[in-house]
């Protein structure tokens, strides 16, 4: 592993002069080409869409959509050589746990120009400019494979919040189950148990930056008007052994290339109720017509936990990503 210099702090008027302020719209352009050539590899359907929406917005003012349809004020630095930009670093407010932070997203340099610092030094602008004025954290996330990015930010102060795995499946290998284990639609007697679990498996360190609505899950009055009211489709199930809690399922329509699932379950139940609520679950979804065949299930998990039980259902591992975190206050 290449060894990486310890960070030293940067000031404004020591700027290598290649570097400036991202300019909106008329960078917005090439910053998606480039992010698109460093990582074409990587791009699933979700990230070909927001590159088409970056270049779709270039004539816009103000932003580029995300993930949610959203005009986010994204700011930045590109790293200019000849007139072309060849680098690149996105800073986007967002709030964790309640607080201002800086999401920092799209670090992207072109394979021409790589081993020249330029990674490091746009991370050091960005970094400035989130201590003076964009808020009390900076977060990140990245390739769990990428450990000479992982050695570069735990070198400026980050620290590891959490390590999350993506899977990606259709639910439609069943699994023969004993008839002691049943589905059924919840009652409000499930709830406390759902709670727990959904609060220690999506908590927040990491729930903010996931689909994840909990109070549209609740059985209660305002989880009743929000799924009512919100954009997207929930339905939930709930599995028993001899009659008693084992686990709970959500699922939640998205325009994304993949439908969501939220699931809750205790440990020692985990893989129980995982193979006989995802298949089950995935049936009735079809037969109501709310997804067709071949519809994109997602599941996002602690790394390294309930591996044998998705992998039976036919999931497969889509990322895994570190969640990173560096305080200034």
């Amino acid at each position: 592993m290449t060894a990486i210099s310890k960070p030293h702090p940067i000031i404004q008027s020591a700027l290598p002069p290649q570097i400036r302020p991202l300019k909106l719209p008329g960078d917005l352009r090439a910053v998606a080409d480039l992010v698109e050539l460093c990582f074409e590899a990587s791009l699933d359907a979700d990230g070909h869409r927001l590159i088409r929406q970056m270049r779709q917005a270039a004539s816009r003012r103000g932003g580029y959509p995300g993930g949610s349809g959203m005009v986010l004020k994204v700011k930045g630095f590109v790293w200019v050589e000849d007139g072309k930009i060849v680098g690149n670093i996105s800073i986007i407010p967002v709030v964790v746990r309640h607080r201002r932070a800086s999401l920092i997203a799209n670090v992207a340099v072109h394979p021409d120009h790589r081993q020249k610092g330029i990674a490091r030094a746009l991370t050091e602008v960005a970094l400035a400019r989130i201590k003076t004025s964009d808020g009390n954290s900076a977060v990140l996330q990245v390739d769990y494979h990428n450990h000479h990015a992982q050695q570069l930010y735990r070198s400026y102060g980050f620290i590891e919040k959490a390590t999350r795995t993506t899977w990606h499946g259709d639910g439609s290998t069943q699994i023969n189950l004993p008839p002691s284990v049943k589905v059924r639609k919840p009652i409000r007697a499930d709830w406390p148990y759902q709670l727990k679990w959904l609060d220690q498996l999506y908590n927040q360190e990491v729930r903010w930056n996931l689909p994840f609505y909990r109070n549209l899950y609740s059985p209660g009055f305002f989880g009743i008007i929000g799924r009512a009211f919100h954009q997207h489709q929930i339905r939930q199930w709930t599995s028993t052994h001899h009659g008693s809690w084992i686990g709970s399922l959500t699922w939640q329509s998205s325009y994304n290339q993949a439908d969501w699932l939220w699931l809750a379950a205790a440990p020692d139940k985990l893989e129980l109720a995982t193979c006989t609520l995802i298949p089950t679950a995935r049936q009735e979804l079809l037969n109501a017509n709310l997804i067709k065949p071949g519809r994109i299930l997602a599941i996002n998990y602690p790394a390294g936990e309930n591996l044998s039980a998705f992998e039976a259902i036919g999931f497969r591992q889509h990322n895994t990503l570190i969640w990173m975190q560096k305080d200034f206050k």
